[in-house]
């Protein structure tokens, strides 16, 4: 089913190209690029989804999910963190946000798919 995605990523090239992809899934597609944008998407409108990366200016990843997480009832969609860190510290922010999938940049087609489908068990739960 079609879904409602917030697409948080300073990189116009990367955000352009999540945007399109996700777009011709048929997805509604929501662009922002920064942690403080993604914040203000969230507190004005319902996301089934969203895909945000570690590493922005203004506000990062791991402080726009910790604020995201605490705006209620819109504050526990899934998350899904992008990032182009090495493993090691990509799996330390991972860990300790909370979130649902770690997806590595730059991304394919079949991998953002794959993101998409871990995150629904907890769409369903979300829900």
């Amino acid at each position: 089913a079609p879904l409602k995605i917030l697409v948080a990523e300073d990189s116009f090239a990367i955000r352009t190209v999540l945007r399109m992809m996700l777009q011709g899934e048929g997805h509604e597609v929501v662009a922002v690029e920064d942690g403080t944008d993604a914040l203000d998407a969230v507190g004005r409108e319902a996301f089934d989804l969203a895909f945000i990366d570690l590493q922005m200016p203004v506000m990062d990843g791991p402080d726009a999910i910790r604020r995201i997480r605490a705006i209620p009832k819109r504050g526990q969609i899934p998350i899904i963190v992008l990032t182009g860190m090495g493993e090691e510290a990509a799996i330390d922010a991972f860990r300790d946000l909370h979130v649902e999938v770690l997806l590595r940049k730059p991304v394919r087609m079949d991998e953002l798919q794959a993101a998409v489908d871990r995150a629904m068990p907890a769409l369903a739960l979300a829900s």
